[in-house]
Protein backbone atom coordinates (compact mmCIF):
# COMPACT_ATOMS: atom_id res chain seq x y z
CA UNK A 1 0.00 0.00 0.00
CA UNK A 2 2.82 2.59 0.92
CA UNK A 3 4.44 1.96 -2.81
CA UNK A 4 1.37 2.73 -4.34
CA UNK A 5 0.61 5.66 -2.45
CA UNK A 6 4.04 6.93 -3.01
CA UNK A 7 3.51 6.37 -6.87
CA UNK A 8 0.00 8.35 -6.35
CA UNK A 9 1.75 11.38 -4.77
CA UNK A 10 4.81 10.64 -7.92
CA UNK A 11 2.30 11.20 -10.36
CA UNK A 12 -0.04 14.13 -8.88
CA UNK A 13 3.97 16.17 -8.43
CA UNK A 14 4.17 15.20 -12.88
CA UNK A 15 0.26 16.35 -12.96
CA UNK A 16 0.83 19.89 -10.46
CA UNK A 17 3.70 20.33 -12.48
CA UNK A 18 2.02 20.50 -15.38
CA UNK A 19 -1.06 22.18 -14.60
CA UNK A 20 1.43 25.55 -14.18
CA UNK A 21 1.39 24.97 -18.69
CA UNK A 22 -2.48 26.57 -18.38
CA UNK A 23 -1.38 30.12 -17.04
CA UNK A 24 -3.69 32.40 -18.38
CA UNK A 25 -1.75 34.22 -20.73
CA UNK A 26 -3.40 37.65 -18.92
CA UNK A 27 -2.17 35.66 -15.16
CA UNK A 28 0.90 38.33 -13.40
CA UNK A 29 3.13 35.48 -13.40
CA UNK A 30 4.51 32.32 -14.86
CA UNK A 31 4.32 33.42 -18.77
CA UNK A 32 6.31 32.39 -21.70
CA UNK A 33 7.46 28.94 -19.93
CA UNK A 34 8.83 25.76 -21.45
CA UNK A 35 5.14 24.68 -19.78
CA UNK A 36 3.16 27.36 -21.57
CA UNK A 37 5.22 26.42 -24.42
CA UNK A 38 4.04 23.11 -24.68
CA UNK A 39 0.35 23.33 -23.38
CA UNK A 40 -0.48 26.55 -25.86
CA UNK A 41 1.70 25.62 -28.58
CA UNK A 42 2.21 21.83 -28.74
CA UNK A 43 -1.91 21.29 -28.19
CA UNK A 44 -1.46 17.39 -29.47
CA UNK A 45 1.31 16.52 -27.11
CA UNK A 46 0.09 18.24 -24.10
CA UNK A 47 -3.64 16.23 -24.74
CA UNK A 48 -1.51 13.15 -24.69
CA UNK A 49 0.52 14.24 -21.77
CA UNK A 50 -2.79 14.73 -20.13
CA UNK A 51 -4.12 11.59 -21.27
CA UNK A 52 -1.01 9.57 -20.00
CA UNK A 53 -1.12 11.34 -16.28
CA UNK A 54 -5.20 10.49 -15.99
CA UNK A 55 -4.16 7.16 -16.80
CA UNK A 56 -1.99 6.21 -14.48
CA UNK A 57 -3.79 8.21 -11.60
CA UNK A 58 -6.83 5.67 -12.45
CA UNK A 59 -4.61 2.89 -12.80
CA UNK A 60 -2.88 3.43 -9.66
CA UNK A 61 -6.47 4.52 -7.96
CA UNK A 62 -7.76 0.78 -8.62
CA UNK A 63 -4.71 -0.82 -7.33
CA UNK A 64 -5.39 0.89 -3.96
CA UNK A 65 -8.84 -0.19 -4.00
CA UNK A 66 -8.12 -3.83 -4.50
CA UNK A 67 -5.72 -3.62 -2.33
CA UNK A 68 -5.51 -6.60 0.31
CA UNK A 69 -3.76 -5.15 3.34
CA UNK A 70 -5.62 -3.50 5.49
CA UNK A 71 -5.41 0.14 5.02
CA UNK A 72 -5.24 2.34 8.49
CA UNK A 73 -5.47 6.39 8.51
CA UNK A 74 -3.19 6.86 11.26
CA UNK A 75 -0.33 4.56 9.49
CA UNK A 76 -0.83 6.22 5.99
CA UNK A 77 -1.86 10.16 6.89
CA UNK A 78 0.99 11.24 6.20
CA UNK A 79 1.18 9.98 2.44
CA UNK A 80 -2.42 10.64 1.89
CA UNK A 81 -1.64 14.41 3.53
CA UNK A 82 1.50 14.76 1.01
CA UNK A 83 -0.44 13.68 -1.41
CA UNK A 84 -3.38 16.43 -0.81
CA UNK A 85 -0.70 18.91 -0.80
CA UNK A 86 0.59 18.27 -3.80
CA UNK A 87 -2.55 18.77 -5.66
CA UNK A 88 -3.48 21.22 -3.70
CA UNK A 89 -0.21 23.40 -4.75
CA UNK A 90 -0.56 23.06 -8.32
CA UNK A 91 -2.54 25.67 -10.88
CA UNK A 92 -6.86 25.26 -11.54
CA UNK A 93 -5.26 24.23 -14.68
CA UNK A 94 -8.64 22.96 -16.05
CA UNK A 95 -11.36 25.58 -15.36
CA UNK A 96 -11.44 29.13 -14.67
CA UNK A 97 -14.77 28.90 -12.07
CA UNK A 98 -12.92 29.48 -9.15
CA UNK A 99 -11.49 33.06 -10.48
CA UNK A 100 -15.55 33.47 -11.23
CA UNK A 101 -15.77 32.50 -6.80
CA UNK A 102 -13.25 35.22 -6.34
CA UNK A 103 -14.47 38.05 -8.03
CA UNK A 104 -18.27 36.98 -7.22
CA UNK A 105 -16.97 37.69 -3.54
CA UNK A 106 -14.99 40.44 -4.07
CA UNK A 107 -18.20 42.15 -5.68
CA UNK A 108 -19.81 41.61 -2.34
CA UNK A 109 -17.00 42.23 0.29
CA UNK A 110 -14.80 44.53 -1.06
CA UNK A 111 -16.96 46.27 -3.56
CA UNK A 112 -19.85 45.76 -1.04
CA UNK A 113 -22.87 45.62 -4.17
CA UNK A 114 -25.04 42.42 -4.29
CA UNK A 115 -23.64 40.35 -6.82
CA UNK A 116 -27.07 39.40 -7.62
CA UNK A 117 -27.67 42.55 -9.04
CA UNK A 118 -24.28 43.95 -10.11
CA UNK A 119 -22.16 42.00 -12.75
CA UNK A 120 -18.23 41.88 -12.41
CA UNK A 121 -18.04 43.42 -15.71
CA UNK A 122 -19.50 46.55 -14.51
CA UNK A 123 -16.60 47.22 -12.20
CA UNK A 124 -14.67 49.60 -13.91
CA UNK A 125 -10.95 48.78 -14.10
CA UNK A 126 -11.01 45.88 -11.90
CA UNK A 127 -7.95 43.75 -12.77
CA UNK A 128 -9.16 40.42 -12.28
CA UNK A 129 -11.52 41.16 -15.70
CA UNK A 130 -8.87 40.34 -18.26
CA UNK A 131 -8.39 36.68 -16.84
CA UNK A 132 -11.97 35.42 -15.43
CA UNK A 133 -14.48 33.90 -17.96
CA UNK A 134 -18.18 34.40 -17.27
CA UNK A 135 -18.05 37.82 -15.77
CA UNK A 136 -20.70 39.20 -17.81
CA UNK A 137 -23.33 37.23 -15.36
CA UNK A 138 -24.81 37.91 -12.02
CA UNK A 139 -23.63 35.79 -9.21
CA UNK A 140 -24.70 31.42 -10.29
CA UNK A 141 -24.36 30.28 -7.00
CA UNK A 142 -26.78 30.49 -3.62
CA UNK A 143 -27.06 32.78 -0.83
CA UNK A 144 -24.90 30.46 1.49
CA UNK A 145 -21.82 30.14 -1.30
CA UNK A 146 -21.83 33.46 -0.99
CA UNK A 147 -21.88 34.16 2.46
CA UNK A 148 -19.32 31.22 3.05
CA UNK A 149 -16.82 33.14 0.49
CA UNK A 150 -16.35 35.67 2.86
CA UNK A 151 -13.63 33.21 4.96
CA UNK A 152 -11.19 32.96 2.16
CA UNK A 153 -12.02 36.47 0.61
CA UNK A 154 -10.92 38.01 4.02
CA UNK A 155 -8.06 35.66 4.44
CA UNK A 156 -6.67 36.14 0.86
CA UNK A 157 -6.15 40.05 2.13
CA UNK A 158 -6.75 40.62 -1.96
CA UNK A 159 -4.07 39.03 -3.12
CA UNK A 160 -5.16 36.99 -6.66
CA UNK A 161 -2.36 34.13 -5.97
CA UNK A 162 -3.46 33.85 -2.72
CA UNK A 163 -6.50 34.03 -3.19
CA UNK A 164 -6.40 31.22 -5.32
CA UNK A 165 -5.18 28.82 -2.41
CA UNK A 166 -7.63 30.24 0.48
CA UNK A 167 -10.65 29.33 -1.77
CA UNK A 168 -9.03 26.00 -2.76
CA UNK A 169 -8.30 25.23 1.22
CA UNK A 170 -12.37 26.29 1.33
CA UNK A 171 -13.38 23.63 -0.43
CA UNK A 172 -11.01 21.21 0.65
CA UNK A 173 -12.38 21.79 4.34
CA UNK A 174 -15.70 20.55 2.97
CA UNK A 175 -13.28 17.61 1.21
CA UNK A 176 -12.23 16.10 4.18
CA UNK A 177 -15.82 16.37 5.98
CA UNK A 178 -17.30 13.94 3.16
CA UNK A 179 -14.54 11.98 3.77
CA UNK A 180 -15.16 11.74 7.85
CA UNK A 181 -18.39 11.73 7.64
CA UNK A 182 -18.63 8.95 4.70
CA UNK A 183 -16.39 6.63 7.29
CA UNK A 184 -18.91 7.31 10.34
CA UNK A 185 -21.75 6.46 7.97
CA UNK A 186 -20.21 2.96 6.38
CA UNK A 187 -17.21 2.13 9.46
CA UNK A 188 -15.53 0.97 6.01
CA UNK A 189 -11.98 2.25 5.48
CA UNK A 190 -12.05 1.24 1.56
CA UNK A 191 -15.55 3.17 0.87
CA UNK A 192 -13.64 6.19 2.26
CA UNK A 193 -10.75 5.49 -0.02
CA UNK A 194 -13.25 5.06 -3.18
CA UNK A 195 -14.55 8.89 -2.77
CA UNK A 196 -11.27 10.75 -1.37
CA UNK A 197 -8.44 9.36 -4.28
CA UNK A 198 -10.61 9.19 -6.95
CA UNK A 199 -8.53 10.93 -9.50
CA UNK A 200 -11.54 12.96 -10.52
CA UNK A 201 -12.56 14.58 -6.87
CA UNK A 202 -9.13 15.18 -6.32
CA UNK A 203 -8.63 17.19 -9.29
CA UNK A 204 -12.09 18.95 -9.36
CA UNK A 205 -11.56 20.12 -5.54
CA UNK A 206 -7.63 19.95 -4.92
CA UNK A 207 -6.74 21.32 -8.44
CA UNK A 208 -9.90 23.18 -9.99
CA UNK A 209 -11.12 23.69 -6.54
CA UNK A 210 -15.33 23.66 -7.52
CA UNK A 211 -17.69 24.26 -4.83
CA UNK A 212 -19.51 20.82 -4.78
CA UNK A 213 -17.51 18.79 -2.62
CA UNK A 214 -18.87 22.06 -0.27
CA UNK A 215 -22.94 21.24 -1.51
CA UNK A 216 -22.19 17.41 -0.80
CA UNK A 217 -20.56 18.19 2.50
CA UNK A 218 -23.55 20.35 3.82
CA UNK A 219 -26.30 17.33 2.50
CA UNK A 220 -24.35 14.53 3.99
CA UNK A 221 -23.68 16.26 7.25
CA UNK A 222 -27.25 17.03 7.53
CA UNK A 223 -28.07 13.22 6.81
CA UNK A 224 -25.83 12.32 9.14
CA UNK A 225 -27.63 14.62 11.65
CA UNK A 226 -31.11 13.72 10.32
CA UNK A 227 -30.24 9.78 11.25
CA UNK A 228 -29.82 11.20 15.23
CA UNK A 229 -32.89 9.84 17.72
CA UNK A 230 -33.25 13.67 19.59
CA UNK A 231 -35.84 16.06 17.21
CA UNK A 232 -33.58 18.61 17.80
CA UNK A 233 -31.02 17.16 16.21
CA UNK A 234 -32.86 15.92 13.65
CA UNK A 235 -33.94 19.77 12.86
CA UNK A 236 -30.25 20.64 12.54
CA UNK A 237 -29.88 17.85 10.31
CA UNK A 238 -33.07 19.56 7.80
CA UNK A 239 -31.06 22.86 8.21
CA UNK A 240 -28.23 21.52 6.66
CA UNK A 241 -29.98 19.66 4.16
CA UNK A 242 -31.43 23.10 2.96
CA UNK A 243 -28.66 24.96 3.33
CA UNK A 244 -26.89 22.67 0.35
CA UNK A 245 -30.05 23.62 -1.73
CA UNK A 246 -28.88 27.29 -1.36
CA UNK A 247 -25.72 26.56 -2.57
CA UNK A 248 -26.53 25.41 -6.01
CA UNK A 249 -30.00 23.79 -5.90
CA UNK A 250 -29.11 20.46 -7.29
CA UNK A 251 -29.49 18.35 -3.64
CA UNK A 252 -32.93 19.40 -3.78
CA UNK A 253 -34.08 16.51 -5.32
CA UNK A 254 -32.49 14.29 -2.24
CA UNK A 255 -35.22 16.29 0.23
CA UNK A 256 -38.31 14.32 -0.35
CA UNK A 257 -36.73 11.07 0.24
CA UNK A 258 -36.39 11.67 4.12
CA UNK A 259 -40.30 12.76 4.28
CA UNK A 260 -41.68 10.03 2.11
CA UNK A 261 -39.29 7.30 2.35
CA UNK A 262 -38.26 7.95 5.84
CA UNK A 263 -38.90 3.84 6.90
CA UNK A 264 -36.24 2.54 4.28
CA UNK A 265 -32.73 1.67 5.94
CA UNK A 266 -29.74 3.86 5.34
CA UNK A 267 -28.05 1.84 2.26
CA UNK A 268 -31.45 2.25 0.51
CA UNK A 269 -31.92 5.67 0.95
CA UNK A 270 -28.30 6.18 -0.34
CA UNK A 271 -28.88 4.18 -3.27
CA UNK A 272 -32.06 6.82 -4.11
CA UNK A 273 -30.12 9.42 -3.42
CA UNK A 274 -27.80 8.27 -5.58
CA UNK A 275 -29.91 7.78 -8.22
CA UNK A 276 -31.95 10.79 -7.89
CA UNK A 277 -28.20 12.90 -7.82
CA UNK A 278 -27.25 11.00 -10.89
CA UNK A 279 -30.71 11.90 -12.43
CA UNK A 280 -29.75 15.41 -12.01
CA UNK A 281 -26.64 15.18 -13.57
CA UNK A 282 -27.90 13.44 -16.66
CA UNK A 283 -30.26 16.33 -17.23
CA UNK A 284 -27.41 18.92 -16.78
CA UNK A 285 -26.94 19.21 -20.65
CA UNK A 286 -30.38 20.38 -20.80
CA UNK A 287 -28.82 23.61 -19.29
CA UNK A 288 -25.36 23.55 -20.71
CA UNK A 289 -23.16 20.97 -20.72
CA UNK A 290 -22.19 17.69 -18.24
CA UNK A 291 -19.21 19.25 -16.58
CA UNK A 292 -16.73 16.06 -15.19
CA UNK A 293 -17.47 17.25 -11.22
CA UNK A 294 -20.73 17.79 -11.47
CA UNK A 295 -20.16 13.70 -10.73
CA UNK A 296 -19.41 14.48 -7.46
CA UNK A 297 -22.87 14.38 -6.56
CA UNK A 298 -23.55 10.93 -7.13
CA UNK A 299 -20.15 9.75 -6.21
CA UNK A 300 -20.58 10.86 -2.17
CA UNK A 301 -23.70 8.70 -2.12
CA UNK A 302 -22.31 5.90 -4.05
CA UNK A 303 -19.62 5.28 -1.30
CA UNK A 304 -21.64 4.99 1.14
CA UNK A 305 -22.83 2.00 -0.44
CA UNK A 306 -21.06 -2.26 0.28
CA UNK A 307 -17.98 -2.35 -1.28
CA UNK A 308 -17.15 -5.83 -2.68
CA UNK A 309 -16.03 -7.55 -5.81
CA UNK A 310 -19.66 -7.76 -7.28
CA UNK A 311 -20.44 -4.12 -6.66
CA UNK A 312 -21.67 -2.99 -10.01
CA UNK A 313 -22.83 1.09 -9.36
CA UNK A 314 -19.37 1.56 -7.90
CA UNK A 315 -17.77 -0.06 -10.91
CA UNK A 316 -19.42 1.87 -12.91
CA UNK A 317 -19.17 5.16 -11.33
CA UNK A 318 -15.34 4.46 -11.35
CA UNK A 319 -15.04 3.81 -15.39
CA UNK A 320 -17.68 6.93 -15.45
CA UNK A 321 -15.24 9.24 -13.60
CA UNK A 322 -12.57 8.18 -15.57
CA UNK A 323 -14.93 8.58 -19.24
CA UNK A 324 -15.73 12.21 -17.39
CA UNK A 325 -11.76 13.09 -17.36
CA UNK A 326 -11.38 12.51 -20.52
CA UNK A 327 -14.04 15.40 -22.17
CA UNK A 328 -10.77 17.37 -20.95
CA UNK A 329 -8.91 16.10 -24.01
CA UNK A 330 -10.50 17.48 -27.42
CA UNK A 331 -10.39 20.98 -25.77
CA UNK A 332 -6.95 20.52 -24.67
CA UNK A 333 -6.24 19.26 -27.86
CA UNK A 334 -7.89 21.63 -30.45
CA UNK A 335 -8.95 24.63 -27.79
CA UNK A 336 -12.19 24.86 -29.36
CA UNK A 337 -15.66 23.25 -27.57
CA UNK A 338 -17.34 23.43 -30.94
CA UNK A 339 -17.04 21.41 -34.34
CA UNK A 340 -16.27 17.38 -33.44
CA UNK A 341 -15.58 18.51 -29.85
CA UNK A 342 -19.31 17.76 -28.63
CA UNK A 343 -19.58 14.37 -30.35
CA UNK A 344 -16.08 13.46 -28.64
CA UNK A 345 -16.64 14.29 -25.48
CA UNK A 346 -19.62 11.92 -25.20
CA UNK A 347 -17.78 9.24 -26.59
CA UNK A 348 -15.00 8.92 -24.56
CA UNK A 349 -17.59 9.98 -21.57
CA UNK A 350 -19.59 6.83 -21.97
CA UNK A 351 -17.67 4.57 -23.98
CA UNK A 352 -15.90 3.39 -20.76
CA UNK A 353 -19.07 2.62 -18.22
CA UNK A 354 -20.56 1.18 -21.20
CA UNK A 355 -17.68 -1.90 -21.63
CA UNK A 356 -18.02 -1.86 -18.45
CA UNK A 357 -21.36 -2.78 -18.25
CA UNK A 358 -20.75 -5.71 -21.06
CA UNK A 359 -17.99 -7.16 -19.14
CA UNK A 360 -19.98 -7.22 -15.98
CA UNK A 361 -22.72 -8.96 -17.65
CA UNK A 362 -20.80 -11.95 -19.15
CA UNK A 363 -19.18 -12.03 -16.10
CA UNK A 364 -22.38 -12.86 -13.90
CA UNK A 365 -23.25 -15.74 -16.38
CA UNK A 366 -20.18 -17.72 -15.83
Amino acid sequence: MIALLIWYGIVGILFSIFSFGFVDPNFPILQNTWLTHIVYQKLYIAALVYTFLIFLLFFLYARILFEKTAFSFRKYALFLFCIGLIFFLSYPALSHDIFNYILTAKVAYFYRENPYVVMPTELLFEPMLQFTRAANKLALYGPIWILGTWIPHVLSFGNVLVSIYTFKLFVISAYVMVGILIYRMTKNVRNVLFFVLNPLVIIETFVSGHNDTFMMALVLYGIYLWRNSQLAVRIMGWGFMIASVLVKGATIVVLPLFVFFRHLSDEKRALLAGMCMFGVFLLTPLREEMYPWYAIWFLVFVSLLPMGKRSFLQGAAYMLSFGLMLRYVPWIATREYGGTGPLIRTLVTWIPPMMYTVWYTFSLKR
